[in-house]
């Protein structure tokens, strides 16, 4: 049986996403949902993408409804309330994400990134300024360029996917 919390501490803590779960005792929740935040405010940060910004705002409005609900539950509707993971790592099938082959080019691709903005930081003073700002901001551009031709990839398969799916409808419709 979890204990009502004050509603004014509660309010604060909805403030920072996560808190307010942890502070009412679902720790696996509201640590589910601050480690969410921070993870997608690290990747916006170091990819140099800001509009990935928007998920993480999308997560701190959830997190502050959810605990704003949470204060207004009835003692009994919070004792139902389920301590459990917002992602769930027992049903994922990992030989078959081990085995494609995207998300291993996906990894090295980011790895390689990584490394080369490492090493052109610690080699800019032996290129001259003018090729420095151009490999610079090249490097930078990478991590755009490469989400923006994957989102279009996606774009392009979930359209074949449903086209092959309706001519295949169509293809059994027609037989009977």
């Amino acid at each position: 049986m979890k204990k009502k919390k004050n509603k004014v501490w509660t309010f604060i803590f909805s403030l920072i996403p996560g808190c307010a779960e942890m502070y009412w005792g679902l720790m696996k929740q509201g640590f589910s949902l601050l480690a969410l935040f921070l993870g997608i405010c690290f990747v916006s940060v170091i990819t140099v993408i800001g509009p990935l910004m928007i998920f993480a705002l999308l997560v701190w409005f959830y997190s502050f409804f959810h605990a704003r609900n949470m204060a207004y539950m009835s003692q009994e509707e919070l004792d139902h309330e389920e301590d459990r993971y917002l992602v769930r790592l027992t049903g994922i099938e990992w030989e078959r994400i081990r085995g494609n082959k995207v998300v291993s080019w996906i990894f090295i691709i980011f790895g390689a990134w990584l490394l080369m903005d490492a090493l052109w930081d610690f080699s800019g003073s032996i290129f001259p300024d003018r090729i420095n700002w151009a490999v610079s901001r090249a490097i930078d551009m990478i991590p755009r360029f490469v989400i923006g031709c994957g989102v279009i990839w996606i774009g392009v398969t979930l359209i074949r996917g449903r086209k092959e799916k309706l001519e295949d409808a169509a293809g059994s419709a027609e037989k009977r």
